[in-house]
């Protein structure tokens, strides 16, 4: 008995069996495990995985249940032999062939309405070499309706198997696609690639107008791995190709264009010359009008090169980048309350960049200036007469502005007057003065020499400025008498006085470890104990205002160290100055 059924798909088939030695169907047999064996495609005999049964019960129908592994195989043996002796019934064959499969015996499914091929059926091998032309496919045999979704995928279709000679002249028309025909998923990625498009294959004639629109190309479509290097040029592009019309307002933005994208290559020779030619003949540097047409005549992208070019490019005699010129400019290595270190590309002259403006334009203390007062050449550090309102620091970037010194006389008679000059600039000026290194001022006959004089008569005594010994002992340098021995004629005035000047010695505390009732000192005595019985009295620190106490001891040899006879109220900290006073006031 021959029976059909489908590849991989579990299916029941009903056969008869005949009582033993008559021709008579058996009704209700007997089968047992052993009376039902299968051989797939010829192979070994298996029992069945499910043993036949009389189906309906009691009847004369056996049902044979192939499971979907039995029947994936191109076709199947099935015996059905009766074990018992002697047999019940007579032996029976089973031939089932299989359909609907690439490995059945028969690939077309019997099951559908339509053909449709199994996956894979129809394959290269199955046409003759150029067995499909034009003259075998009827006008409009092919339709959007004869062609399944996804019917084609990119498995259907060999390598290289749509070349130039497989599609007529002429035969890829407008007319031929369909509305949205070609979408992102028709197109696998990297799909479209240089050697896809044969040498001048796109050309004005094959694009109709209006043909590529924003909507066509997807947001992102076009970036740098998709345009070979040199792909684009100037010969590619028709003369007025590239209009306003073409581009949206809006599309050109710096995101679009990758850092370096335009370079000195990408222009053409004459580029330069044709952005010269957009300025008006009647441009006027102070004319804002005239610099806005000028704006307006060339691409974004020129006034962006122009202001974001390096100033050491544009250098020529007598330019604006040469005007323009800064003295220096870098970023800060750090800042301090009213300093700034330069780069070390800064100059290493002192005073470089005294006088000339420092403008901070980056980082930390963006925005602020300050007119140089000083700077130290091998520490790269420009200080500054006032704080920063920020501090600057590492991040800092500056430009130093030419700015120069003052030349006051060569200013004209009553340009500096009271209200020209601010309200603290009279304090700056007073502080300058007095604040003056005296050593800077000593010229003949000046106010300077006769500072210089007066300093030389007095000296610091413990913080306290008193008459040297020359001074009270000598008279003025140059030669006369001076009265110093004599105080309104009494010489012993003079000599009492002289007496209590020498006897005040000011001294400091040289000693971290002070304590209450000793610490060492800074003065120079060789005699020990040599200010016993002396009064110390302190002129700064925290015993100032206290009772003085007595000396009891003085070692020189250990750092000046005095000792007092009774504790002090505080220990003196180290560098507390103080005056050793005689105790009997003479």
């Amino acid at each position: 008995m021959i029976s059909w059924a489908k590849y991989n798909q579990a299916a029941d088939i009903y056969i008869p069996l005949r009582t033993r030695a008559s021709a008579d169907l058996k009704s209700n047999p007997t089968l047992a495990s052993g009376d039902a064996k299968v051989s797939k495609d010829g192979g070994a005999f298996a029992n069945l995985t499910t043993l036949p049964a009389v189906t309906p019960a009691s009847g004369i129908a056996v049902k044979v249940a192939l499971s979907a592994t039995e029947l994936s195989a191109e076709f199947l043996f099935v015996q059905l032999v009766d074990q018992t002796n002697p047999k019940e019934w007579e032996d029976q064959v089973l031939l089932v062939y299989t359909y609907g499969h690439a490995s059945a015996r028969h690939a077309f499914d019997h099951d559908s309405a339509t053909v449709s091929p199994a996956n894979g059926s129809i394959s290269s091998s199955t046409f003759a070499a150029a067995a499909i032309t034009a003259g075998v496919l009827a006008n409009d045999c092919i339709t959007a309706a004869k062609i399944a979704t996804a019917a084609i995928d990119a498995d259907a279709l060999a390598a290289n198997a749509i070349g130039a000679a497989v599609i007529a002249t002429g035969a890829i028309t407008a007319a031929k696609f369909a509305a949205g025909a070609i979408d992102a998923a028709a197109i696998a990625d990297s799909a479209i690639d240089a050697g896809a498009i044969a040498d001048n294959a796109i050309t004005a004639a094959k694009i109709a107008t209006g043909a590529i629109d924003a909507d066509a190309i997807a947001d992102g479509a076009i970036d740098a791995g998709s345009i070979g290097a040199g792909a684009i040029t100037s010969a590619k592009f028709a003369a007025d190709a590239i209009t306003a019309a073409a581009i949206q307002d809006g599309s050109i933005t710096a995101a679009k264009i990758a850092t370096g994208a335009i370079d000195a290559d990408a222009l053409a020779s004459d580029a330069v010359a044709e952005i010269a030619a957009a300025i008006p003949a009647d441009f006027v540097g102070s004319d804002r009008t005239m610099l806005q047409a000028v704006f307006d005549k060339l691409p974004l992208a020129g006034p962006i090169a122009s202001w974001d070019a390096l100033l050491a490019n544009h250098t020529v005699d007598g330019s604006f980048g040469q005007r323009l010129g800064v003295i220096h400019a870098g970023t800060a290595t750090a800042g301090g309350a009213a300093t700034l270190t330069l780069a070390a590309s800064a100059s290493g002259t002192n005073d470089f960049f005294r006088s000339h403006i420092c403008w901070l334009v980056g980082g930390t203390g963006s925005g602020q200036a300050q007119v140089c007062g000083s700077y130290i050449g091998a520490a790269k550090l420009a200080v500054f007469p006032v704080n920063w309102p920020i501090t600057p620091d590492g991040t800092t970037k500056y430009l130093w502005l030419p700015l120069g010194s003052v030349n006051v006389g060569q200013m004209e008679i009553n340009t500096l007057t009271a209200a020209a000059i601010a309200t603290d600039a009279v304090t700056k000026l007073t502080a300058g003065v007095w604040n003056a290194v005296r050593a800077t001022y000593q010229a003949a006959n000046s106010m300077g020499e006769l500072m210089k004089w007066l300093a030389e008569m007095t000296e610091n005594d413990g913080g306290i400025r008193r008459l040297t010994t020359n001074a009270l002992e000598q008279g003025p340098a140059g030669g006369g008498s001076g009265n110093v021995t004599a105080i309104d004629g009494s010489a012993p005035a003079a000599v009492a006085l002289k007496e209590i000047m020498l006897t005040v010695i000011g001294g400091a505390v040289a000693d971290v470890g002070a304590s209450t009732t000793s610490f060492m000192t800074n003065l120079a005595e060789a005699t020990t104990n040599a200010y016993v019985g002396k009064f110390v009295e302190w002129i700064t620190g925290a015993n100032v205002g206290h009772r003085p106490r007595v000396v009891s001891a003085f070692n020189p040899a250990d750092t000046g160290r005095i000792t007092v006879a009774s504790a002090m109220d505080s220990a003196p900290a180290n560098g507390d100055t103080f005056r050793l006073i005689a105790s009997d006031g003479t």
